[in-house]
């Protein structure tokens, strides 16, 4: 928090609405990662400080609130926009039969850059056969991806998603 309000200024934390279990909103929190220079694009608002903040995933560090209210589990469906909501197929609405993760199966196991569909398949298998052994593999398979990132950072190409448009399957 404090290298945040240093280099890169209040406010410390971005919350915005998401949809959580059953596709009930809530406010997620997490260390801000992005300038408040809203002329620029997504990809070149990342400051330096963020970019390393998502390479290892401590930005998520804040959402603990969430899973100490209630609000998101350590494991499940990334949490999303709630204006995707009516663009899920009646099989991809599965994914909000659990609260959201902090982590999760299609967030470690899904490439970054696959299509909607993929990442929302994973999802859903992650529901449909979720269970405490697959939940400890998905929390030590995110302990030794944060691992590897703080041991082997890089200055690649910044990260970022394209906006899910729908696709009734």
């Amino acid at each position: 928090m404090l290298l945040i309000l240093i280099i890169d200024g209040r406010p410390v934390f971005f919350i915005q609405t998401r949809s959580g279990y059953l596709g009930h909103p809530f406010r997620l929190i997490k260390f801000r990662t992005m300038s408040n220079n809203f002329e620029k694009g997504d990809n070149e608002r990342v400051t330096k400080l963020g970019y390393w903040l998502r390479k290892t995933g401590i930005d998520e560090l804040p959402q603990m609130i969430q899973v100490l209210r209630g609000d998101m589990s350590l494991v499940g469906p990334r949490p999303l926009l709630p204006e995707y909501l009516a663009l899920y197929s009646e099989t991809q609405l599965k994914r909000f039969l659990v609260k959201p993760g902090i982590t999760g199966y299609s967030q470690l196991f899904v490439a970054k850059n696959a299509p909607w569909p993929e990442r929302l398949q994973a999802d859903v298998w992650y529901v449909e056969n979720r269970n405490i052994i697959l939940d400890l593999k998905i929390i030590f398979h995110t302990a030794k991806y944060i691992f590897i990132k703080l041991c082997c950072i890089s200055s690649a190409t910044k990260e970022s998603f394209e906006r899910f448009t729908g696709n009734k399957i």
